[in-house]
């Protein structure tokens, strides 16, 4: 009987979290949160590509995390706590989900959610900017002659190439040290954990503060934070350990010790960081949770 209560708990968390995603459909924030992405990545990767034409280069489709810098991080993170402002999930719809399923069903189907959002958002932002090089990708030049005439400024003297290349900061020292497909795979992981860090923290803190402002003034002051510490570390070795505590500027490769040096964060710190936080804000959920007061908003 365990076993099988077991199976249909598991079915009541999948179905829950499935119906929270059939609900995007119809949500016009979710759109426009993709669409801007989808400009600002058409902004900044097409240039790369509409370089690689006309001058016949090529770039390898593992180029994302050369430019993974701050500036994007910002829009990046602040377009995904959009996704996540309406936590906790409450709406008309559920009562009638509480009274069927029971209240901490409910609640793991909406970590689930939470978790499923945040790797369909890294799969999109990961895939698009493929997409957007794809007529001049490369396996065979390690990043591609494209990165590589950016760090040695050649060809790059006329207007266009300016406006087409100039936007995406290359770092020397991450593309002579860092393989491309392994950082690739680095930071998808990493930034499927980072979402689900602050999804989960918006989440939490809503329900424990029962209000929908906490959880995004925290999470956008730490977005905010990521730029502000990575200007303060370019000072010196010993200004390099304000890293350890930005969860966003975890997500890059390029601010780990293995690349820019000691002072910076450890891979073991970052991955024990991020799941240790997980754990924490999905417990504060389901503890909190349930004898959280349902209040119906109206439709999302």
């Amino acid at each position: 009987m365990k076993i099988k209560q077991l199976i249909q708990n598991n079915r009541t968390v999948q179905a829950i979290a499935g119906f929270e995603t059939k609900k995007e459909k119809t949500d016009p924030r979710v759109w426009i949160v993709y669409i801007l992405l989808a400009v600002v990545l058409f902004r900044k990767f097409g240039g790369l590509c509409i370089y690689g034409l006309r001058h016949r280069t090529k770039i390898s489709p593992f180029v994302f995390p050369a430019f993974f810098t701050s500036d994007m991080k910002i829009l990046m993170y602040l377009c995904f706590a959009a996704l996540m402002c309406n936590a906790p999930f409450v709406d008309s719809h559920t009562p009638e989900l509480l009274l069927r399923s029971g209240r901490k069903p409910w609640l793991r189907g909406c970590i689930l959610y939470v978790l499923r959002v945040s790797l369909r958002f890294t799969a999109f932002l990961l895939g698009f900017s493929i997409l957007m090089i794809l007529p001049t990708i490369s396996f065979s030049e390690v990043w591609g002659s494209t990165v590589y005439r950016m760090l040695g400024n050649l060809r790059i003297a006329d207007g266009l190439d300016r406006f087409l290349l100039n936007i995406l900061p290359v770092s020397n020292q991450f593309i002579q040290t860092a393989n491309p497909l392994t950082a690739f795979i680095y930071t998808a992981y990493f930034m499927w954990l980072s979402f689900a860090f602050l999804g989960l923290l918006i989440y939490a803190l809503n329900i424990v503060s029962k209000s929908k402002n906490a959880g995004l003034l925290t999470a956008g002051f730490l977005i905010l934070m990521d730029p502000v510490i990575q200007n303060v570390a370019d000072y010196g070795p010993s200004m390099r350990y304000l890293s350890w505590y930005s969860p966003v500027s975890w997500s890059s490769v390029s601010t780990q010790a293995d690349i820019s040096g000691p002072g910076y964060v450890t891979l073991t710190y970052v991955v024990c960081a991020y799941l240790f936080g997980i754990i924490l804000f999905s417990a504060i959920i389901l503890l909190f949770g349930r004898k959280m007061e349902i209040r119906v908003y109206g439709p999302r």
